[in-house]
């Protein structure tokens, strides 16, 4: 069996060595690429986590559970189980100067729902816009970020 010495890879009758350098060159820029890819894919889990998502039923009596307390970043998911229209909005009535973010505007219908996101820690008192009763609901939010 004849041996090849590495010089001999390069003569005419085989690889040229441009073609050497090319297919090594691609094969470090595939790998750049592909690292930094990589990267931005972590660095995207890490800095936007999944939303946990909170229910809160709306009954003939109230708010169920009336006392919530939830991670920054988690979503909190009103359940309209009456058969009357209801309208989440933060405390007071009737200007919801508390938090005005927190306001469902429309109507929720029955059976309908209406999610809002809480991004900082407070604590937020809501209440049905259309009903004038103490019968008030609460949102507790801690400083601990949402899974």
């Amino acid at each position: 069996m004849a041996s090849i010495k590495f010089g001999q890879l390069f003569t005419k009758k085989s690889i040229k060595p441009g073609l050497v350098l090319a297919a090594m060159l691609i094969i470090i820029v595939s790998l750049f690429v592909w690292t930094i890819a990589s990267k931005d894919d972590v660095a995207q889990q890490i800095t936007q986590p999944a939303t946990e998502k909170f229910v809160v039923e709306i009954t003939d009596t109230g708010y169920l559970p009336q006392t919530l307390e939830i991670p920054v970043g988690a979503t909190v998911e009103w359940v309209n189980k009456t058969n009357e229209p209801h309208r989440i909005a933060a405390n007071p009535q009737p200007d919801h100067s508390s938090f005005p973010a927190l306001d469902s505007v429309e109507p929720i219908g029955p059976d309908a729902t209406y999610s809002f996101t809480f991004s900082a820690k407070g604590t937020y008192v809501y209440n049905n816009h259309y009903v004038q009763t103490e019968n008030n609901g609460e949102v507790k939010v801690n400083d601990v970020q949402a899974n």
